[in-house]
Parts: structure tokens; C-alpha cells; sequence
């Protein structure tokens, strides 16, 4: 994580999420607080700012009380972490119901029992964390994913409505608009950005042509009509930042992580400067 940072800094980045994988490593060691201090310092040393982290993928609806609590206590555990670092909004997914809800996607009804239950744990859960979040001034950030990963299932968080009847039972939360997921689910991105406004926390900015998977295309290499979306950003004055999921993130060669920042990084500033495919 050290050296992703300087090479970020070195790329032209001023601000980064902090991903799952290195929260993970971090809150590992056998010093954490004191391998953060470190960190913030250099980062405040190459100018790079950790303003949004990405935390774990957890049971925050199981059905088991104690599988829910271990969740949320392991969420709140990394706050001190995440202060130290800078972090002011935290991007975790809602959890899953546990019972598959059709047999074939064309074939699930609107909403369930079990999608209702979902609803009222992740509630539950959320709820919780928020209220410990706002000692440490971090805001939690939903966000939005993709049905068709797994056949058979709905995904709770795919669709506006999931998060909307979520955010109205925890009024603290907020969301972490993934673009490239939204335009998978075939969703009009100005509309959301005009419609949750001001519960836009932050933003996961990559392409696709619309399948039904993750691409992390650098924004112009896909089917995402980016005019729109930057006009919308500014008409409901949008003001977090502009988090770009790189491709190649994963699994690549550090040369071709780097280039793949190089190249991301170039298209964010065209795109902020009006300079759009």
C-alpha cells in the first residue's frame, strides 16, 4: 500500500479510495494504529489524500444475531484506523438475503418475505453504524450492485428502490454511485444522480457496454454517455470526488497497473474538463 501510494502521487492523484484489500492488511498488523500514522504521514508527505475507503463484504442481513453483531463490530474496529487515515466516507454493500429468490430472474415477484426481512436487518445493522460512525465523523456510504452475477437471485442493492426504502429507515446513510454497475443494470445514471442529489456521497467512475460484470473500462471505452453524466453531477452540485476504478487493478503486473493509472487518471481530467468521448 506504501508504494501504491507513491506511485498514485507520482501518476498526478491527489485523493484515493482506500480499497478493501488494504484495510484488511492494515487492520492485520500487529500494530495498525501505529502502521496508519505512518501512512497518513506519507501521504500528507506526497500530497495524497484518503478521503473515501472501501470496507468488507459482511452479513450485515443474516438471520444470525451473532453473525450480524460479529459483522458491525468488525466495520466499527476499523474506525479508528480510518480517522487516523483521513477517511470521511466509508463504501460497504448491503447485505443479502439468505434464501435464493427464484429459480430464474424473469420469474421472481416484485418483493418477498424474505426480501422485506432483508430490508428491516440491513436497517438494523446500518442504523448501528451509523450512529458509531458519527464519533469519528465518517459517513457511510451504500453501494449500488448488479443482479445477474449469480443466477437465480435478486440482488438487494441493485435497483434504486432497495437502497431508497433502506435510506429512508437510516437517514445518516448515503450512496456511493458505482457507474459502470448502474449502467449493467440498464438504470439512467443522470436520473439517479438527479434523484438522490444530495445523498450522493461519492462515486466508483469506470465504463462497460452494458453487461451484466464488472469491465473497470477507462470512462470513453464504453457505452456510458459521460456528456450526461458530468452535466448532472454539476446541476445537483455534486462536490465529493472522483474515485476511478482502474483496469487492471487486479491481478496485473505493477507495469501495467501503472500505466492503466496513467491512463485513468488522463481521462478523469478530460472528462471534468469537458473533453468527453
Amino acid at each position: 500500500m506504501e508504494d501504491a501510494i507513491q506511485r498514485l502521487s507520482a501518476v498526478g492523484f491527489r485523493a484515493a479510495e482506500f480499497c478493501g484489500t488494504y484495510l484488511d492488511e492494515l487492520s492485520s498488523r500487529a500494530n495498525s494504529l501505529e502502521s496508519a500514522r505512518r501512512l497518513r504521514s506519507l501521504c500528507d508527505e506526497k500530497k495524497l489524500a484518503l478521503p473515501q475507503a472501501h470496507g468488507p463484504d459482511l452479513p450485515f442481513a443474516s438471520n444470525d444475531d451473532s453473525e450480524r453483531d460479529n459483522a458491525c463490530a468488525t466495520v466499527e474496529s476499523l474506525f479508528p484506523l480510518l480517522e487516523i487515515l483521513g477517511v470521511r466516507t466509508l463504501v460497504l454493500h448491503p447485505g443479502q438475503p439468505e434464501e435464493p429468490q427464484a429459480e430464474n430472474l424473469a420469474d421472481l415477484m416484485p418483493w418477498t418475505v424474505s426480501w422485506n426481512d432483508c430490508l428491516r436487518l440491513n436497517a438494523e445493522s446500518f442504523q448501528r453504524l451509523s450512529g458509531g460512525s458519527g464519533n469519528f465523523e465518517i459517513r457511510i456510504a451504500l453501494e449500488n450492485l448488479i443482479d445477474g452475477k449469480n443466477p437465480g437471485r435478486r440482488i438487494f442493492g441493485a435497483y434504486p428502490v432497495d437502497l431508497e426504502m433502506l435510506f429512508a429507515e437510516v437517514s445518516e446513510l448515503g450512496l456511493n454511485l458505482d457507474t459502470a454497475h448502474a449502467h449493467s443494470q440498464h438504470l439512467d445514471l443522470p436520473v439517479l444522480i438527479h434523484h438522490f442529489g444530495q445523498r450522493l456521497y461519492g462515486l466508483h467512475v469506470s465504463d462497460n457496454h452494458g453487461e451484466f460484470y464488472d469491465k473497470h473500462l477507462v470512462p470513453g471505452k464504453g457505452t456510458i454517455n459521460w456528456s450526461k453524466v458530468i452535466t448532472a453531477l454539476k446541476d445537483v452540485g455534486y462536490k465529493g470526488d472522483f474515485h476511478m476504478e482502474l483496469p487492471d487493478e487486479w491481478g496485473g503486473s505493477i507495469e501495467a497497473t501503472t500505466r492503466a493509472a496513467h491512463e485513468a487518471y488522463h481521462a478523469a481530467v478530460n472528462l471534468l474538463e469537458g473533453k468527453w468521448s
